[in-house]
């Protein structure tokens, strides 16, 4: 069975539209043909509404209770989850779905209010979470979830983000990402080149965001007024206060960073990187604060200057809009055919950095020389210690329903065993997973 319409019904304080209700349109498979009254009836923390239903043309439509007559949320959450099921006055019930209630008030930021699950907009002067921003909103600025769709539109439009940038992007992924820079590297292979990549690690990426800065290049990208005035007010005088037992410190002011979990925080910060320094002689690869630069040459002299010259304008770019990167945890790979006695001296910051065997980069191990083998190692040790520990509850002699047994290996053991197979297999390699 399932609902149609609008599934979940909004309940708000007290004195408002406290009486709500919705007609919901229920699809029903072989309703048997009876001339009977259908009711609906939702059941829920000890209470069963039950509402009078009307057969349809694919099954039965019938309203939701009034939002005076249902429990209360319990304290802490934001909704509760009822079963709602189709009978006759006598009889056993014909079907039964889930049903959720729900109501925005709960939600007390304006960080909560646009990041759930559910169809809820801020009110930014009476500090309010609504799900009718026109009865509860009047002349007020507005925080909304649509917002996030308002700015990607504003970028896909206008082709802002730079093509570097695959991150939280539509129909990009990861494995788009590193598919682009193993096929650069391997195209080096081809013609006899070295190629030397550099993995920048950025501290605490999200919460280093220069609020000014970004509301900067907002102003920069042409986002409309509207839209900007929303972000604004979504992002400025945001407040923090340390807590240490019972003590707790004065508000104060955030000046940087922007919320993390938010909806529309990862497309911010991909805005805030966008124009980051980039060098014909390199490769920019970037998925969110992930960054590999790359370059390629026979001569380690060259693949060294062009390295160079990038970090150098990348460590300028970076002092410009307060992005602090940790140069301790950046990693560098010198990736050839064969040993390579000399590799190019690449600094950051004035300091050198070492050359390692391998680096790990969106999820997956690149040794210097492609092969693969210590990320099929690392996989392989994943599934046989998930393996181990899922063992008693998934054996041919455990109880547990054989249904329940298929979930837990295609949400655990299933994507360990499969992680990354698309890129590894697309280069040909004859490692195989086998388990």
């Amino acid at each position: 069975m399932r609902g149609y319409g609008q599934k979940n019904v909004r309940s708000e304080e007290e004195g408002h539209q406290s009486s709500i209700d919705v007609l919901l349109n229920l699809v029903i498979a072989n309703l048997p043909a009876l001339e009977r009254q259908f009711f609906c009836a939702f059941s829920a923390l000890g209470k069963v509404l039950v509402t009078n239903a009307t057969r349809s043309a694919n099954g039965v439509d019938c309203a939701t209770p009034h939002t005076d007559s249902l429990p209360p949320i319990p304290q802490g959450e934001h909704y509760f989850t009822a079963k709602l099921s189709v009978r006759m006055k006598v009889g056993p019930d014909f079907e039964a779905t889930n049903f959720t209630f729900y109501e925005c008030s709960t939600y007390t930021s304006c960080t909560q209010c646009v990041s759930s699950d559910f169809p809820c907009d801020w009110c930014v002067t009476v500090h309010r979470c609504t799900h009718d921003a026109r009865e509860h909103c009047r002349n007020d600025v507005l925080v909304t979830g649509v917002a996030v769709n308002k700015l990607n539109e504003h970028l896909a439009e206008n082709k802002i983000l730079c093509p570097e940038q695959f991150g939280f992007r539509k129909s990009l992924t990861t494995t788009h990402q590193l598919l682009r820079v193993v096929e650069y590297i391997t195209s080096g292979f081809e013609k006899g080149e070295c190629t030397g990549a550099v993995f920048l690690d950025v501290q605490k990426a999200f919460d280093r965001v220069w609020i000014q800065g970004l509301i900067h290049k907002l102003i920069k990208y042409k986002t409309s007024p509207h839209l900007l005035q929303l972000l604004k007010s979504y992002l400025e005088e945001r407040k923090f206060a340390v807590k240490i037992g019972n003590s707790i410190s004065e508000a104060k002011i955030m000046r940087a960073g922007i919320p993390q979990g938010g909806k529309i925080s990862p497309v911010l910060y991909s805005l805030y990187v966008n124009d980051i320094p980039k060098t014909h002689k390199t490769l920019l690869g970037m998925y969110a604060d992930d960054t590999a630069i790359l370059a390629k040459n026979k001569n380690h002299k060259y693949t060294a200057a062009a390295l160079n010259q990038h970090l150098a304008k990348l460590d300028d770019w970076f002092l410009k809009w307060k992005i602090a990167l940790n140069v301790n945890k950046t990693e560098a790979v010198y990736f050839a055919k064969g040993r390579r006695k000399h590799k190019p001296i690449v600094k950051i910051k004035n300091q050198t950095i070492t050359w390692s065997q391998q680096a790990k980069y969106l999820g997956v191990i690149l040794d210097e020389k492609l092969t693969w083998k210590n990320h099929i190692t690392t996989i392989k040790t994943k599934f046989r210690a998930a393996s181990r520990k899922l063992f008693p509850l998934i054996a041919g002699d455990s109880e547990m329903n054989r249904k329940y047994k298929l979930l837990v290996y295609t949400a655990i053991l299933r994507p360990l065993k499969l992680a990354n197979c698309i890129l590894i297999s697309s280069f040909r390699m004859s490692s195989s997973l086998a388990y």
